[in-house]
């Protein structure tokens, strides 16, 4: 029996990858910190004054901004922590009914990885943020029909990516 090994390339790993939305508490926190500072400069309140509406946005911008990391980071934190725990299924495949997210964003690409244990289906796209692999062919993804690929599964998220031979 002549056995074959396929070389991947590793196209996205969460491990080693932000959470998509990574910027979106800095701008609440700059807006938490200097609203309250132009408040009291356009009301021309003396230092150590605060009005009462500079309160309201530095508290409701603290507490946006932290939502908003949370929101963001926690699905990247679970899928790393069931990595680490070995927490994860591995599946290698050819990519068939492939559907290419529009140009447009907001439609999600899709695709079936066929295996040799049957077919796993998965869907994506950059306005997911539910973790994992969400790079469409719009925004120079690699997947297309008829690609090897190895999937690292974490409840149908995609955890590592990886294309048979060199990188596309």
């Amino acid at each position: 029996m002549l056995l074959v090994l396929q070389a991947y390339t590793t196209i996205y790993d969460v491990r080693h990858s932000l959470p998509q939305a990574w910027y979106l508490p800095l701008g609440l926190l700059a807006l938490a910190w200097g609203g309250p500072i132009l408040l009291r400069a356009y009301h021309r309140l003396p230092a150590g004054h605060q009005s009462p509406g500079g309160l309201v946005l530095r508290y409701l911008g603290l507490a946006v901004a932290v939502t908003a990391a949370a929101g963001s980071l926690a699905p990247y934190a679970k899928l790393r922590l069931r990595l680490a725990r070995g927490e994860f299924s591995t599946y290698e495949g050819v990519v068939t009914n492939f559907q290419p997210g529009a140009p447009s964003v907001r439609e999600e690409e899709a695709w079936t990885l066929s295996t040799p244990d049957g077919a796993r289906a998965y869907r994506y796209g950059p306005l997911v943020l539910a973790g994992g692999f969400t790079r469409t062919v719009a925004l120079g993804g690699p997947v297309h029909a008829g690609l090897r690929v190895r999937v690292t599964d974490v409840d149908g998220r995609i955890a590592r990516l990886e294309v048979a031979g060199s990188a596309p």
